[in-house]
C-alpha cells in the first residue's frame, strides 16, 4: 500500500503538528478517527488517511534531510516524464528474446557488464545459461 509524505517548510510558529491536527479534525479531508499527532517523536508528524482515496498521508515540518533530498532530486532527475511501460517492454525484449545466453554472460562485479562466455575461465567445470 502506498502513502504520501508531505513536508511543510518555513516559519510555521509554535507546535505546527498540534495546530494542524486540530484543524484537520474540523474538515472532511481525513477519514474519521485516522488523525494521529506525533509531536513528541524524533521527527514530529501528523498521520492521517484521506477520506476519498484511502491513501495514508504523513505530514512533517521543516525536516532538513527532506529539503536536501529534494535538491538532490531536482539536480539528478530528468524533468521529462518516464514511460515505465516502454522501459519494461524493452527489458523483456532484450533479455527474453534477443539476448544470447549461450555466448554472453552477465556479471554484477565492478558496476556490471557483459562478457563473452568463451573467455570465462571460471566456467571450465560447469555450464550455465545465466553466467
Amino acid at each position: 500500500m502506498c502513502d504520501i509524505d508531505l513536508v511543510f517548510l518555513g516559519d510555521l510558529g509554535d507546535n505546527p503538528c498540534r495546530r494542524l491536527g486540530e484543524e484537520l479534525k474540523n474538515c472532511a479531508l481525513p477519514s474519521q478517527g485516522t488523525i494521529k499527532v506525533l509531536d513528541k517523536a524524533t521527527v514530529p508528524i501528523v498521520k492521517l488517511t484521506d477520506a476519498f482515496t484511502q491513501i495514508r498521508v504523513d505530514i512533517s515540518f521543516n525536516v532538513k534531510t527532506t529539503t536536501e533530498c529534494a535538491k538532490f532530486i531536482e539536480l539528478h532527475v530528468s524533468p521529462e516524464p518516464i514511460n515505465y511501460g516502454v522501459l519494461l517492454i524493452g527489458f523483456f525484449e532484450l533479455y527474453g528474446v534477443n539476448f544470447n545466453y549461450f555466448k554472453t554472460g552477465i556479471t554484477v562485479e565492478n558496476g556490471g557488464s557483459y562478457f563473452p562466455k568463451e573467455d570465462a575461465s571460471f566456467m571450465t567445470d560447469r555450464f550455465s545459461l545465466l553466467c
